[in-house]
């Protein structure tokens, strides 16, 4: 389906420029005209009309095009992926994180980018902290029972039961 090429495009920007942001590198009319589209394919979606969805489609890939050389025009530089300072994430809620190596790296983040920013150390905090509550020993346990899992989620189906269950 046409959508799927939006996909693609979208993916590539998003690997070269971070999750969101391309738009927040351009004037603030060009980032709403966006944000505008997107919101203009969602409902052609919604309305189930197949041309105006290819018609959204298109003007998105477009736009994400224009955006991207008017970045490099401007001077702006596509992440590094040999060597990255700042790394992107969507997190599962659809929030986008920005992880960066120190501190000093923080203001390469483009403003409005990212929901939050993380350095490096402060992740090893939070992950510390963590540890010490009550019931993290079974995270722990898990991952070194199943070498190479990934957990997708952590909860507790009753608030006062410390045993956490698990989504792999």
């Amino acid at each position: 389906m046409k959508i799927k090429s939006l996909d693609v495009v979208a993916r590539i920007m998003e690997k070269k420029w971070g999750p969101g942001r391309l738009p927040t590198l351009m004037k603030p009319e060009t980032e709403e005209k966006f944000y505008l589209a997107q919101q203009n394919l969602g409902d052609a979606v919604h309305q189930k009309n197949y041309t105006l969805v290819c018609q959204k489609v298109d003007n998105l890939i477009k736009g994400y095009k224009l955006m991207n050389q008017k970045a490099l025009d401007l001077g702006y530089e596509p992440q590094s992926a040999q060597n990255p300072v700042i790394w992107y994430h969507q997190g599962p809620n659809q929030e986008k994180y920005a992880f960066v190596a120190e501190q000093k790296d923080i203001k390469q983040v483009p403003e409005n980018a990212v929901d939050r920013t993380w350095t490096l150390d402060e992740l090893c905090h939070v992950i510390q902290w963590y540890l010490e509550q009550k019931g993290s020993d079974k995270v722990m346990q898990f991952k070194d029972q199943f070498p190479g899992s990934v957990i997708n989620d952590i909860r507790s189906p009753d608030p006062n039961d410390n045993q956490p269950e698990f989504e792999i």
